[in-house]
């Protein structure tokens, strides 16, 4: 799994040095928590993975290796996350909807 995680790590910085790619993920999310802020936190926690192991899954062809991926903690997924931006965002009461761009 380390040479998993050092592999993702290394492709994902040489891509944007050599072509200038930036790799996203549009992810809709609809959730329900105590209150609008804590699903909006539980939103944005959610789609930050989702984004991530989309991004990853392709560039990755072993499904093992996604797998293992599955496995990181969500502040090492922080890591890889340079940009989300909110579009079509509705909160209201204990609900939170939007689709977030999850850019790697």
């Amino acid at each position: 799994m380390k040479k998993t995680v050092v592999w993702v790590i290394a492709m994902l910085m040489a891509f944007p040095a050599l072509a200038k790619v930036s790799f996203e993920a549009q992810i809709p999310v609809e959730v329900e928590a105590e209150n609008s802020v804590k699903a909006k936190d539980k939103a944005m926690q959610e789609a930050q993975r989702q984004g991530f192991l989309e991004v990853a899954g392709r560039l990755l062809t072993v499904p093992e290796n996604i797998e293992n991926l599955k496995s990181l903690s969500d502040d090492e997924i922080l890591h890889f996350i340079q940009a989300v931006s909110v579009a079509d965002e509705k909160a209201g009461g204990t609900k939170y909807k939007a689709v977030l761009t999850v850019q790697i």
